[in-house]
């Protein structure tokens, strides 16, 4: 009768165990999950970091504004995962009309690079002149949003006042 009874006892204790073990390893993975989100995160941050500091670096060469507007579009892209990014500038148009002219444009909107857009246009690009908030159109929007003349996007983000 003892040896059931501490067969019994072995038993119960094996099983808690067993069960005890399972839920470590259940713990040990849900860690190691947290890990890894946690380092890619990290690494995405240094990665980020690194190109700003590239950017500086890019950006202290040259005192050509144009210049500059390409190299802030390039790492705007790069920064946003965008398929097309400009930078447009403020200028004295005809009978010195403020327009603004895309000094830096790539991607999809490559071709937009030394297009004027006036400063009374109801797109995105001329509304965000002066702008310290930021305006971001939603893809899944219907309706897409005009960023200029008559070209449209589903997605755009812009300063926006």
């Amino acid at each position: 009768m003892t040896s059931f009874v501490l067969a019994a006892l072995a038993a119960l204790a094996l099983a808690g165990l067993a069960t005890a073990s399972v839920a470590l390893r259940r713990r040990l993975v849900q860690s190691e999950s947290a890990r890894r989100r946690a380092a890619d995160e990290l690494d995405r941050r240094l990665s980020e970091l690194f190109s700003l500091q590239e950017l500086s670096y890019v950006l202290s060469e040259s005192l050509e504004l144009d210049r500059i507007a390409e190299q802030v579009v390039r790492y705007a892209m790069r920064f946003l995962g965008a398929r097309g990014a400009l930078v447009a500038l403020a200028a004295d148009g005809p009978d010195n009309l403020p327009v603004l002219r895309v000094a830096g444009a790539e991607g999809t909107l490559a071709p937009l690079r030394g297009h004027t857009v006036r400063a009374d246009d109801p797109g995105l690009v001329a509304r965000s002149v002066g702008s310290e908030r930021l305006e971001l159109v939603d893809g899944a929007a219907s309706v897409p949003t005009r960023l200029m003349g008559t070209l449209e996007a589903s997605s755009a983000a812009a300063p926006w006042s």
